[in-house]
């Protein structure tokens, strides 16, 4: 027999999410910032790592919330070689999508890396504080394992440097 879900008549909506994840977000202690674009963005510093600048995605009406943490800043396009680097650790690192984008400066691309929250589908609290934390300390820990890394490989290191990092974590 095949899975078939049904979240359809139980899934919440993209207004009832973004409340309940401010809720969250105000018991973490975390300022924060925008929410006209679906966008709201903080910065964050768990424990020992750098702080990171966060976005918080609420697709229209899906009520599925997307982390976005900006690993690095660089000038130009992304290389052939970060190109590579990226597509590989996607496919090795299953719970979080690293990608580039346009930055704010006409030239400058950014590194980033995401994380999707599904909420509760049930009448439980849709988000957990707990859980909320460990998701942005897990992007905290992909920057520091990932960021330099990932400049080098656009200054021109080869893409396989990407695999000794991976090799570091296991």
């Amino acid at each position: 027999m095949n899975f078939v879900p049904d979240i359809e008549g139980q899934a919440r909506g993209g207004p009832a999410v973004e409340s309940a994840f401010r809720a969250v977000a105000d018991d973490l202690g975390l300022v924060l910032r925008g929410g006209r674009d679906g966008v709201l963005r903080c910065e964050y510093t768990p424990g020992s790592y750098e702080p990171i600048e966060f976005a918080f995605r609420f697709p229209e009406g899906l009520g599925i919330l997307a982390v976005e943490g900006a690993l690095a800043t660089f000038e130009g396009q992304p290389s052939e070689e970060l190109r590579l680097a990226i597509n590989y650790l996607n496919a090795e690192v299953q719970t979080y999508r690293f990608y580039v984008s346009e930055g704010e400066g006409p030239s400058d691309s950014v590194l980033l890396v995401r994380h999707d929250l599904l909420p509760n589908l049930d009448e439980a609290p849709p988000f957990h504080p707990r859980e909320l934390r460990q998701i942005l300390a897990g992007l905290c820990a992909q920057k520091a394992i990932f960021a330099d890394t990932l400049l080098q490989i656009q200054e021109g290191r080869p893409w396989r440097l990407v695999k000794d990092a991976l090799r570091a974590l296991r």
